[in-house]
């Protein structure tokens, strides 16, 4: 017996008591009455004969007794000290007597309960897969000759004490001259070929009423005779069933139809009825794919090579290409090749093209295999492509429409470039090769001059063609008016003046039209239209004191085409020098009343009038001011006697005061 140590082989013994231990239990729940101290497993084998199975403590093997009970006599029909034990151990074989019996007299002393306990499993084990060893161990009885009818049995395990060690276990009901069922058959057995050998699936019934934890399987070939696998019961693995293999038979012989039989093992020994299957054991190391592909380009051909397969069932080679990795892929060879051929040669390729190989092996009954990994290469071209030949313009308002003859494979598509009038460059004007024989290149809006193009073929193996023949076409936009550059913007006494060129080449500037604006959100108006293409300075007059302006200029062309906005200055207009207005007239009048009618000079543009008395030696009194659109005022209310004097002051809209005129003098004494 192998022993395990560390905490996962503790784990895994621990586990195994708990699940086999409660197989065992519920396996007597399918028809016999309940009863408070549990269960263990019962089976009668006919003709007086009934065997029990039940999991094992240590106290068994520390001195312990057990007795067993006929529950519906109450007589003690058998029972088990540890003589019994000694006795057990003494009866087997030699080599098994010499490693189990220290494996269990270690028990008697051993003070660590977890590795006791580990024993323990191990013990269990033993005993479900050899029902006379669970019985030598004391896990296990079996009974002849009992009385005929139904009855149950009642195990109690004694300490070395001879008290009473847990709850008393009971067994179903069970008659010994009625033998129960064999165990169910293996449920789904099937059989699939792989690579490590023949693989078996099954499940096992749900309706167990003993604990079958144990399988055995056997081969029959073609006319042979049927072989066991399996010398000794193995273990059902944990976690196998539909999806996973129960068994896998690694010697199992190839390309030949098998017949399994596999036949389930309860605890008491008992084999199940037989299932068995038949399946063709192919071997698919046959089919895997040749390794080493590789592809060599050529001149409109390439040439695949592979190492050969030494399997002997692997009968040949099929050839595939694509012309895309992942793409669909196109056998070459549909005949196949020989298992003794490792190398093909594709005369179809096409030159300038890139093409992807794959190679499948061909099993012994012409089945294919899954592909190699692709091996790629590009045919190379015989030479360059030729020149595209009658290329052709036609201009639209909106774009040049370009079209030539299209040239055969394996052009892979072309270049068009553009020269515009007066450049020696040419640009290319597509970035990716374009694969139709045409293209548009847009006119915008202004565009003019002549535009001269070319075209040139690219092959697929990146080879160029000379360039066509270059075309010409006129373009029907008007040639831009040049931007004139305003140089400078100076505001003097009330006046901006303006200087300005006309930017080159200056004859193209017939006039200017002059633009200003208030503000910067300001879109401006035209203020003056006919100033002369040769004119370097201009005036504007009328402007405000204080006031923001910005000034620009755009250049007309004879055919009264017009340039972009030049560029802006911006200017704060300042004061004029007001004027000295003219000495103004004084006249009495007495009708219909008694006043002087004051007459001067209008004040032109931004100015107003202020008109000032001053009576004999008295100070100059303003008597009206913002006076303007009028000549003339009247004093109501002059003096009757002495002497008056009126003069005119002009102000501007800034409120700035100008010089006096001259005074008129009135003497009321005369």
């Amino acid at each position: 017996m192998v022993k395990k140590s560390g905490r996962r082989s503790f784990l895994f013994c621990l586990v195994l008591i708990l699940v086999l231990s409660a197989n065992v239990l519920a396996a007597g729940k399918s028809t016999a009455g309940k009863s408070k101290s549990g269960r263990m497993a019962v089976v009668s084998l006919g003709q007086g004969k009934v065997a029990l199975f039940w999991p094992p403590v240590l106290s068994l093997y520390t001195g312990g007794d057990w007795q067993l009970q006929d529950v519906r006599t109450g007589k003690i029909v058998a029972c088990w000290t540890a003589k019994d034990l000694e006795r057990g151990l003494s009866s087997l074989p030699g080599e098994r007597r010499e490693k189990l019996r220290p494996f269990v007299v270690s028990l008697r002393t051993m003070k660590d309960r977890k590795k006791a306990a580990e024993q323990v499993a191990w013990l269990l084990m033993g005993g479900m897969t050899d029902f006379s060893l669970a019985r030598k161990l004391g896990m296990g009885c079996l009974l002849k000759d009992v009385p005929k009818g139904k009855r149950s049995y009642r195990l109690t395990i004694l300490g070395e004490n001879k008290k009473t060690i847990g709850k008393k276990i009971s067994s179903r009901v069970v008659d010994g001259w009625q033998a129960d069922p064999l165990p169910p058959a293996a449920v789904g057995l099937r059989g699939e070929s792989g690579q490590n050998g023949m693989k078996l699936y099954w499940t096992q019934s749900e309706k167990q009423a003993v604990p079958t934890p144990l399988f055995q399987v056997s081969r029959k070939g073609q006319g042979g005779k049927e072989k066991l696998l399996t010398p000794e019961p193995l273990w059902f693995p944990r976690g196998s069933g539909p999806e996973k293999p129960v068994f896998v038979d690694i010697s199992a012989p190839l390309e030949t139809r098998l017949t399994y039989t596999v036949r389930l093992q309860d605890i008491f020994g008992r084999l199940s009825r037989p299932a068995s299957v038949t399946v063709f054991h192919a071997d698919l190391d046959a089919l895997r794919p040749p390794e080493k592909v590789k592809a060599e380009a050529g001149v409109n051909r390439v040439e695949l090579s592979w190492e050969l397969r030494d399997n002997p069932y692997t009968s040949g080679y099929v050839v595939e290409r694509s012309r895309r990795g992942r793409g669909i892929y196109e056998v070459l060879t549909a005949k196949g090749l020989s298992r003794s051929t490792g190398r093909y040669l594709d005369k179809t390729a096409q030159g300038g093209f890139t093409y992807y190989y794959r190679v499948r092996s061909v099993g012994p009954r012409g089945d294919v295999g899954r592909p190699s990994e692709p091996a790629s290469a590009m045919a190379k071209t015989a030479g360059p492509p030729k020149i595209p030949a009658d290329v052709q313009a036609e201009v639209s308002p909106t774009m040049v429409h370009l079209h030539w003859r299209p040239l055969p494979l394996p052009v892979a598509g072309y270049i068009v470039e553009k020269k515009k009038e007066k450049d020696n460059t040419w640009v290319r004007l597509n970035s990716d090769l374009l694969t139709l024989p045409q293209f548009d290149d847009p006119v915008n809006l202004g565009d003019f001059g002549c535009r001269r193009y070319r075209v040139t073929a690219v092959a697929f193996g990146n080879q160029k063609s000379k360039p066509s023949r270059e075309v010409a076409v006129q373009l029907p936009g008007h040639p831009p008016v040049p931007t004139p550059f305003l140089a400078d913007v100076r505001a003097d006494e009330g006046v901006v003046r303006l200087t300005f060129h006309a930017s080159e080449p200056a004859a193209r500037t017939d006039h200017f039209l002059l633009v200003r604006g208030n503000s910067i959100e300001d879109v401006g108006l035209v203020i003056a239209k006919e100033i002369k293409g040769s004119a370097t300075v201009y005036e504007d007059r009328l402007v405000k004191p204080g006031e923001d302006y910005w000034y620009a200029l755009i250049a007309v062309d004879k055919d009264g085409y017009r340039s972009e906005m030049g560029n802006k200055l911006f200017v704060i207009a300042g004061s004029p020098k007001i004027p000295r207005p003219d000495q103004p007239t004084a006249k009495l009048l007495e009708k219909p009343f008694h006043r002087v009618k004051i007459t001067f000079a209008r004040p032109a543009g931004y100015l107003r009038a202020a008109v000032m008395r001053k009576l004999d030696d008295g100070p100059w009194v303003t008597i009206a001011r913002d006076v303007a659109g009028v000549g003339e005022i009247v004093d109501a209310d002059p003096p009757r006697s002495g002497s008056v004097q009126y003069r005119i002051v002009y102000l501007d809209e800034s409120h700035q005061w100008g010089p006096p005129s001259k005074s008129v003098i009135l003497d009321f004494d005369r």
